[in-house]
């Protein structure tokens, strides 16, 4: 039985294009490595019965969690995804538009939104915390930070924007995941850099793990393989310039003569 229902209208074939199974199957491998190795910290501390994945993918972190005790696998996802594509048969699976409103019918242990927020439109950041917070008590959630770079990143926001729209829901902020797997290579940069555990500050996690995590921690923070990845990219240009870059240097600096001589004669 599905227990997500889509207020709304599918639309966007733009996003049929960019989400395709192709972009899914490029990135299972690294996810589902990075899955077990955080959902198995997670559950070292809390062990969750349901797992309610929102932006689910292929259900990588979903199988992950299946693999270490889960009982009950819930996943939603775009219309570019159908259920032959999914990685557990035992994921219970919706097809939503993730720019409209979702109801979500029952709480579960676990929500988990890894690497998804930042592919929606910025008017939807504080309904779709809501959305997640409907979901669960406990969130694992990890969005991409600004410049980080990626498909349709079109919400790129620092780590404290995201607690904050937590917090205002009642939700404290953990850094439980980070300072154990900052330099585990088996787990992906992004989760890495991103991820952070918010839990609802009337549920008795939140008080477990206060012994478990520095509430003086910095949130804003960049890891280096990120960091340097993306320098990385910006030089290779000047070191290795294409005839595109060449001529659009070019045109920038006869734009710049040509407005010279204009002031000048003005």
């Amino acid at each position: 039985m599905n227990c997500s229902k889509v207020v709304g209208e599918e639309s966007g074939l733009e996003k049929h294009e960019l989400y395709d199974v192709d972009f899914f199957s490029g990135i299972a491998q690294g996810a589902f490595r990075s899955a077990k190795v955080v959902l198995g910290l997670l559950f070292e501390v809390y062990q969750a019965e349901s797992v309610f994945d929102l932006g689910c993918g292929q259900g990588v972190w979903l199988a992950a969690a299946g693999e270490l005790g889960a009982l009950r696998l819930i996943g939603l996802d775009g219309p570019w995804l159908t259920t032959d594509k999914l990685l557990n048969k035992r994921i219970e699976f919706t097809n939503a538009n993730l720019e409209e409103n979702i109801e979500i019918c029952g709480r579960y242990d676990l929500c988990i939104s890894v690497e998804v927020a930042e592919h929606l439109s910025s008017d939807r950041s504080r309904a779709f915390v809501d959305t997640l917070c409907r979901a669960s008590d406990v969130v694992l959630f990890s969005a991409a930070i600004p410049q980080q770079g990626g498909t349709n990143h079109i919400n790129e926001r620092w780590q404290s924007y995201w607690a904050g729209l937590f917090d205002e829901a009642g939700y404290g902020c953990y850094d439980l995941i980070r300072p154990k797997v900052w330099s585990d290579p088996r787990v992906e940069s992004w989760y890495r850099q991103n991820l952070l555990l918010y839990v609802r500050r009337t549920h008795p996690l939140g008080t477990k793990l206060r012994s478990y995590v520095s509430a003086h921690a910095p949130l804003d923070i960049v890891h280096p393989e990120i960091y340097m990845g993306n320098l990385e990219t910006l030089q290779r240009p000047v070191a290795e310039p294409s005839l595109r870059f060449c001529t659009h240097i070019l045109g920038r600096w006869c734009r710049r003569q040509l407005r010279k001589l204009t002031d000048h004669a003005h």
